[in-house]
């Protein structure tokens, strides 16, 4: 089996719990080797070696027939020795046989997978070994392969992997489905933490049901509590965002590993568009459903259409506040901000109305007084709330100026251009077009279609950001 997903999405925690669920059994040598913990390709084997010696001792199985067999394997002491592995391989796959005729099975668990190609590097033999070990029926080993990227695209980097194909059953593991969930507040109420519908929707928001997120907030849940108090617990939604702030150091250090292992897998850039409404670049399904099978993007299944995220909703928010090292993020980023500038000068009260003010007991005045201050900004309330309420759980205060999208910026300034926002422009009417295409290039509604960004609109959008950012005003 191939085991696909997010980093600590909980896979190698499953595999232990399967192991640890067949402890009892006498015909079963558990092995567990992380790829990642090796050295390089003698290391592993080596690595794999003394775990079954160690597994046939612990069963009493060990005898002089495996003995001869291990004398003809010299210790590796030249990790870069080529000829170590020439006097390893038959002695190591007659130990396997052997195991096979005293009817033992080897279960053999691969962890972090991703680095066989810097510890096998470009060397065909040891890929055909471990393939054949695992799927030839003259040794006893089955078992799993735990990655984080799908095998082919492993292949990119190393075409010997190809030999894996059609040899493992991939089975992806993603966030907790919304059953899953229940059966999460469920293990929670044994505890006698009861959370309320509000409690949840934050939890979700914060964690993205990610398995290991979830665990986070559970165990601080537990570890608060007194465990002589027999009393139910009831958290609501300002209880989880106190969870949520206390827990952030872990969570944010979670998310720079996400980052990194984006980075790593040249999915930075594309996350980065998603991240700011953007048309999606050079993007086929193919990429689409790598990227799901990963537990890398989620579709929201509030939505009627295809809209995703990446892990959570609350990672696209940590992610839009980070500087990336991209070739676009400053320009766009820096557009935005130079815009919304412009903005909040022609309505100074939308720098001033925070989201506090809209959820208080005054909230109907201060829309009241917005609509009557600035009639030509028709605000859609809902959707200021509910950016207002993600953004809150990072900044405060947050502003009406601070959730206003950059689409809606621009069609305000455009239906408005003569009487408020033709003088920061120069009077050039020809902003009004090239308002429209950076509008077009961010523009939501694209990510129902997926469509690829054009590189000549990418182009020119860019040096209009560029030229926006070094407007004086």
């Amino acid at each position: 089996m191939h085991l696909v997903g997010s980093t600590r999405i909980g896979k190698t925690s499953l595999v232990n719990a399967v192991y640890n669920l067949n402890a009892g059994r006498k015909d079963c040598l558990r092995i567990k080797i992380s790829m990642a913990e090796c050295t390089d390709a003698t290391d592993f084997w080596y690595s794999f070696l003394q775990e079954i010696q160690r597994e046939l001792s612990r069963l009493d199985a060990w005898n002089d027939a495996f003995e001869k067999s291990r004398k003809e394997i010299p210790d590796p002491f030249n990790a870069d020795d080529a000829g170590w592995y020439k006097k390893f391989r038959l002695p190591f796959q007659d130990i396997l046989r052997r195991i096979r005729e005293l009817k033992f099975k080897v279960v053999l668990t691969v962890d972090d997978f991703d680095y066989v190609v810097q510890r096998f590097q470009q060397n065909a033999y040891y890929y055909q070994l471990l393939a054949s070990i695992y799927s030839e029926p003259q040794y006893p080993v089955s078992g799993v392969l735990i990655t984080r990227r799908r095998l082919h695209l492993l292949e990119a980097e190393c075409p010997h992997i190809s030999t894996f194909h059609g040899r493992f059953d991939e089975r992806p593991l993603r966030v907790f489905s919304a059953r899953d969930m229940e059966k999460f507040y469920e293990q929670l109420l044994y505890c006698n933490i009861e959370i309320s519908d509000a409690g949840k929707e934050t939890l979700e928001y914060c964690t993205g049901r990610m398995p290991g997120l979830c665990c986070l907030f559970g165990q601080r849940m537990t570890v608060d509590r007194d465990e002589n108090d027999t009393t139910v617990v009831r958290y609501d939604a300002d209880d989880i965002k106190n969870i949520f702030r206390r827990c952030l150091p872990q969570i944010d250090r979670h998310y720079e590993d996400l980052i990194r292992n984006l980075k790593r897998d040249s999915y930075l850039e594309f996350i980065f568009y998603l991240s700011v409404d953007s048309k999606l670049p050079n993007l086929t399904g193919r990429d689409i459903e790598n990227m799901k099978q990963m537990g890398i993007l989620v579709a929201d299944d509030t939505k009627r259409d295809a809209v995703y995220y990446a892990f959570s909703k609350d990672f696209m928010t940590y992610f839009k506040s980070k500087p990336l090292n991209l070739p676009v993020w400053e320009t766009i980023t820096a557009c935005e901000k130079r815009l919304k500038g412009i903005f909040g000068r022609a309505f100074p009260e939308l720098r001033r109305v925070t989201y506090a003010n809209l959820i208080g007991a005054d909230a109907e005045n201060f829309k009241w007084r917005i609509k009557r201050l600035y009639p030509e900004v028709d605000l859609n309330w809902n959707q200021i709330i509910r950016f207002g309420k993600d953004l809150s759980m990072r900044k405060n205060p947050v502003t009406i100026l601070d959730v206003l999208t950059l689409p809606y910026i621009i069609n305000v300034i455009i239906n408005n251009w003569d009487n408020k926002f033709l003088r920061y422009f120069g009077g050039d009417r020809v902003w009004i077009e090239k308002l429209k295409l950076i509008r077009d290039v961010r523009n939501p509604a694209a990510h129902a279609q997926l469509e690829c960004i054009d590189k000549e609109e990418l182009a020119n959008c860019l040096q209009y950001c560029e030229d926006i950012i070094r407007m004086g005003y």
